[in-house]
């Protein structure tokens, strides 16, 4: 049901209106279930973010742009993170397999080749390579979990990327649910900005570029 009460008067509104605190006369958060048009009285996803006046809307429209511009960009940091962890971890099974069959040594040698390529990934990107005891786990765990290719850290780098990213989309989502046609212009030309500038890479590398924002 409709809560969106008109922008300016002063506290001489009639008593029943929803829109008003019976307190101090002050507006609360309007609400719309259908397309509107308002630019001033909703409240965007949370209390706090109070839309009251022009330069409150304005600042709204900016801080949506600037958010929607940045969801492109962590989902960029994403795909160029893993494609620094798949060229790591085909250089590392290159170099492996040409040290196969290199006699007593070749042990010796595989072990150490690792750790150097482990140390490089690591001082350049934080990404690492996975250890023995990344690998192990217990025949149960194996059989749901699939092998850690790299480093714990480099994993646990992934998840709070992806964790911001769904973070992020969840908010711009709910963004969509005001039905506001201002705020969700202002997210989608902020999207288009940071597809523009951020997805470059034709998603090379075989990864996964779902632009989905509801999972």
């Amino acid at each position: 049901m409709p809560g969106h009460h008109g922008g300016g008067g002063g506290g001489g509104g009639g008593g029943g209106h929803e829109g008003m605190d019976h307190g101090g006369g002050a507006m609360e958060c309007s609400m719309s279930m259908v397309w509107n048009y308002a630019t001033d009285g909703m409240c965007v996803v949370f209390p706090s973010w109070h839309v009251k006046g022009k330069q409150s809307f304005v600042l709204t429209l900016v801080a949506l742009f600037l958010l929607a511009a940045v969801l492109e960009n962590l989902r960029f940091r994403i795909r160029k993170f893993d494609v620094q962890l798949i060229s790591t971890h085909r250089l590392t099974n290159n170099v492996m397999a040409s040290l196969t069959g290199g006699g007593a040594n070749s042990h010796r040698r595989k072990a150490s080749v690792q750790h150097v390529l482990g140390q490089s990934a690591g001082k350049t990107s934080g990404i690492g390579t996975a250890t023995l005891g990344d690998r192990r786990g217990s025949r149960l765990y194996d059989a749901f979990v699939p092998s850690l290719l790299i480093s714990r850290r480099g994993q646990i780098h992934r998840v709070i990327l992806y964790v911001l990213t769904l973070t992020l989309s969840m908010f711009l989502m709910l963004v969509f649910m005001t039905y506001n046609a201002w705020l969700i212009a202002a997210v989608l030309l902020g999207a288009g900005a940071g597809h523009y500038l951020f997805n470059r890479d034709m998603g090379h590398g075989g990864l996964d570029n779902d632009k989905s924002w509801c999972h």
